[in-house]
C-alpha cells in the first residue's frame, strides 16, 4: 500500500506521487515559510541544526500571525521527530502558545478536563 502511485474507482482515476519526507532534501522547505513545518521531517546530517534553522526562519517572519501559526505547526510536526525540550528551548513557546492551532488543543482539552470534573 506505502507504494501505490494510483487509484481507480469505477469511472474515476487518480494518479499521485508518494513523497517521503524524510527521504527529501530540506533545502526546498526552508527556502518557502509554509513549508518550514515540514522540513523538520526532512533528510539533514545534523537534525538538531535543521531545527535551529527552522526556528531561525521562523524567527525572521514579519507578520505575528503568520510567525504564530508556523510555529505552531513547525513544534507539532518537530514533536515526530525531536526531544520536546529541545523543540522549547529552540522555538519560542509562547509565540506557539498564541496560535489558534494552540489554543484549539488548548480548548478541547479543557473541554475534556471540564467534563470529567463534572
Amino acid at each position: 500500500m506505502a507504494f501505490q502511485n494510483k487509484f481507480e474507482r469505477q469511472n474515476t482515476r487518480y494518479s499521485y506521487r508518494v513523497i517521503r519526507l524524510w527521504e527529501e532534501e530540506s533545502a526546498p522547505f526552508l527556502a518557502d515559510n509554509a513549508l518550514l513545518p515540514l522540513a523538520t521531517l526532512t533528510r539533514s546530517e545534523s537534525p538538531t541544526a535543521l531545527l535551529s534553522e527552522v526556528a531561525d526562519r521562523i524567527g525572521r517572519i514579519e507578520e505575528p500571525s503568520q510567525q504564530r501559526n508556523i510555529s505552531a505547526a513547525a513544534e507539532i510536526l518537530g514533536g515526530l521527530r525531536f526531544d520536546k525540550n529541545l523543540i522549547r528551548k529552540l522555538l519560542r513557546e509562547e509565540i506557539m502558545k498564541e496560535s489558534v492551532i494552540y489554543q484549539d488543543i488548548f480548548q478541547t482539552g479543557f473541554e475534556r478536563g471540564f467534563e470529567r470534573g463534572l
